[in-house]
Parts: structure tokens; sequence; C-alpha cells
């Protein structure tokens, strides 16, 4: 089976100063995401509508939201997700 190509990657991670429209913009990124569409056209929708689809999606489990301490930098983020192995049935 032949796997959609998105407009997105479906992992992002949205840094700058407080106050800068990161966590309004997450909510239009993730719609988009899930609904393959332009960011663009999300735009010309009103943003309380957005929300809402966003708000399902995270309870259906689709969107998963994180946020993390300003203290932290990327590289700490990224050195904390690490596989989990299965052990070996020898």
């Amino acid at each position: 089976m032949k796997e959609e190509a998105t407009l997105y990657d479906k992992n992002m991670i949205l840094y700058g100063p407080p106050v800068t429209g990161k966590t309004y913009n997450t909510v239009i990124y993730a719609v988009a995401i899930i609904k393959n569409c332009s960011i663009e056209s999300l735009f010309r929708e009103d943003y309380q509508t957005i929300l809402e689809r966003y708000n399902n999606y995270k309870k259906s489990g689709q969107i998963n939201f994180t946020t993390f301490h300003q203290s932290f930098g990327y590289e700490e983020f990224i050195e904390g997700i690490k596989p989990t192995l299965a052990p070996k049935d020898y």
C-alpha cells in the first residue's frame, strides 16, 4: 500500500519568545496536518471552528500537545526520547 505524502512534518517544535503565537499556531498546524490541507486555507476559517476540531482530534488521541520548561534546550528534549526495546525470545 502506498503512503500518501503530507504537506508538513508530523512532528514539529515551535520555539521562540513568549507571546509570539506558538500555541495559537500549533492548533492550526495540527489540524492542517490531519486534514492534509494548506495552512492558508485554515487561516480563512473561523479560529473557533478550527479550535473545536483540534480539541476533538486531541480527545480522540490523534493529537498530543507537549510543552516543556524554557530552561530545556532542543538537545535535552530530544535526548529524553529513547526507544523501549523488547527482550528477544530465544
